[in-house]
Parts: structure tokens; sequence; C-alpha cells
């Protein structure tokens, strides 16, 4: 189990959280949930919008791979790693996952759920600045990896 220590130092690596004052990143760090998963399960599902699909993950330790299959392909879109955030879609606009999310290495998160979030968000709107563009950049990656403008990850 993580420490409340060990949550404080994956949250302020964290991009999106390195910014907030240590009271924040300690109610924040009470509130997320750590979540173990083992490579090769899938993590995420898409289309997935239960109770365990909900929020966004702060990555702690591991890697992930997000893909989508298309034609009986599979295309991978994005890999993930310690410190980024997975999820923050459904987090932002609460809509069904939009890619499956595989574990290629053993995975440690922190599930970051709604209803903190947007309390996170009205008391520190920086959070929702940083979290667009972590979004754009990667929207502008995807964009031209598939349109041949960068070398495949």
């Amino acid at each position: 189990m993580l420490s409340l220590e060990d949550k404080l130092r994956a949250l302020r690596a964290c991009p999106l959280f390195e910014s907030l004052p240590r009271e924040a990143l300690e109610v924040l760090a009470l509130t997320v949930r750590p979540v173990r998963c083992p490579a090769g399960e899938l993590f995420l599902a898409e289309g997935g919008s239960g109770e365990d699909e909900t929020g966004a993950y702060v990555l702690v330790e591991g890697e992930a791979v997000a893909y989508k299959t298309v034609c009986g392909e599979r295309v991978e879109l994005a890999r993930f790693t310690p410190p980024e955030v997975v999820g923050e879609f459904e987090l932002l606009a609460g809509i069904p996952r939009s890619a499956d999310v595989e574990v290629t290495r053993d995975l440690v998160a922190l599930r970051l759920d709604h209803p903190t979030f947007e309390g996170l968000v009205r008391a520190n709107p920086e959070v929702a600045l940083r979290l667009l563009r972590v979004l754009v950049l990667r929207f502008v990656a995807t964009r031209d990896r598939f349109l041949g403008l960068t070398p495949d990850a």
C-alpha cells in the first residue's frame, strides 16, 4: 500500500498538480485511491463507464498503452508512463472511455474521482488550465503521428 508521503510525491511529480499548495495536495492525497494492475491486463475498456471505470488515474509505476481496434487491427494511440494521467477525457466530460488501455508493465496508479476533481478545480483553477494543455499536446502528437509528421512511438 502507498503511504501518504508516497502519494504526495507521486502527485507533486504530476504536471497537473505540481503547483498546488501543500495543503491542497494533502487533501488530494487523502482522497485518491491506489489501484494496481498487472502487465497484460486491460486497465480501461473502450466504452467503459461503470464505477471502476470512471475518473482519471495518475500513474505512479509501470506503463500502459492506449489503443483502438480499427478494421480488426490494433492501432496504438499513446504510451503512458509516470507521472502521466490516463482517463482525463472521462473525468472532464463524463463520457465513456474512448479507447482501450492495456498495462504493458505492472502498474500502480492513483484514482481521482469526479467529485474530488471538481472540488480541486473550483479551489485551484490552474489545474484545469494545466489539464487543457496536456489534452492539446496529446491531440497534436496523435494528429502528427497519424499524418506521418512524426515517427511512430
